[in-house]
């Protein structure tokens, strides 16, 4: 008989390492918690966007390290790079995650580790089925869901994309520009700061950044000493028709939608709880691809997804209800969702 395991956590990014964390530090039993990944490296953190400087300080870092006694952090006998620097400082990615990689593998010697992508979850009598690509199957109770987003892009004809991927890594970025290019920027967070610091760092010829929110863009990236080649644009319809012709390449910061996972019996593009991220019975999701949504201003929203303490205190929160849930019809949003950093 197939074994039944009472959670599977879907991803090993920082949201799947902490809620394998909060797992077990809940009381759940270790070896009957399943853990699914592809690789085990801690996911688009510390791959894809390892050569991004964090707007997170290190002593948010640290507190996520030492968060749950189940990543016995305090336990391990090597010294990290975080660890030596100053709390308030922010550092690369590829810093932050040295030790997350280190719990990883301490937290796989505990539950049942799978190397896989799982591509659709099937509802049985009071669980759930994964499947993985493999073909292999996992029986579940109940399954979280933290497998990341990728880059939005939008649809501007006639101008040589370079990936959001690219534009983060330095090194890479110098490779796709010339002096001859103007390149149009989307964006106004974090995402398009890190855009904008590799730009000012090439021989680019110009650089028209277009943005919707003013207020968001002087707070992320009207703090960098931009130069006179780069041009803050609001983007509005008669700045494109303007300016879009002048441009060459075309950089998007302009969000993420998360990867996909069939759920047998809800829509292709289902939604979630953005509340308590219950996404339907017994499935809930994590991390980017499932921000939590709070209020903001003038009547938007706020997604919670850039800082990775307060992500963590999303978690602790939202824990609780996920361990009490039964077979309780999900509470969900009837529009899809997109997160925008």
């Amino acid at each position: 008989m197939d074994t039944l395991f009472q959670w599977t956590v879907i991803g090993a990014g920082p949201a799947g390492i902490a809620s394998i964390g909060q797992l077990i530090d809940a009381g759940v039993t270790p070896n009957q918690i399943a853990w699914i990944d592809p690789t085990f490296t801690v996911g688009d953190f510390a791959t894809v966007w390892k050569r991004v400087l964090s707007n997170t300080p290190v002593e948010s870092f640290m507190k996520f390290y030492t968060a749950f006694e189940a990543f016995e952090f305090n336990s391990k006998h090597e010294k990290f790079m975080i660890e030596q620097m100053k709390p308030m400082l922010s550092c690369p990615l590829m810093v932050a995650a040295q030790p997350l990689k280190w719990i990883t593998k301490q937290l796989q010697t505990k539950v049942a580790s799978f190397v896989g992508s799982a591509h659709k979850l099937t509802p049985a009598k009071n669980s759930w089925q994964i499947s993985l690509m493999s073909g292999h199957k996992i029986n579940t109770k109940k399954v979280i869901i933290a497998i990341g987003a990728e880059a939005k892009t939008l649809p501007h004809a006639n101008l040589e994309v370079i990936s959001l991927k690219t534009a983060s890594d330095p090194a890479q970025l110098k490779k796709q520009i010339t002096s001859d290019d103007c390149v149009a920027v989307f964006g106004s967070y974090q995402s398009a700061k890190t855009v904008e610091e590799g730009l000012m760092a090439t021989n680019v010829k110009k650089v028209i950044h277009f943005y919707r929110s003013e207020r968001s863009f002087n707070r992320h990236v009207g703090g960098l000493e931009l130069p006179d080649k780069v041009s803050p644009t609001p983007m509005t319809p008669a700045n494109l028709i303007k300016y879009i012709p002048e441009c060459n390449k075309v950089i998007y910061a302009v969000g993420f939608e998360r990867r996909h996972i069939s759920i047998e019996g809800l829509a292709e593009d289902y939604t979630y709880n953005t509340t308590t991220g219950q996404i339907a019975p017994g499935v809930y999701g994590l991390g980017i691809a499932f921000p939590e949504v709070v209020p903001y201003t003038n009547g938007r929203r706020e997604y919670k997804v850039t800082a990775i303490w307060p992500f963590m205190k999303h978690l602790q929160k939202v824990f609780p209800i996920w361990m009490a849930d039964e077979e309780q019809p999900a509470s969900r949003q009837t529009t899809s969702e997109t997160v925008v950093l």
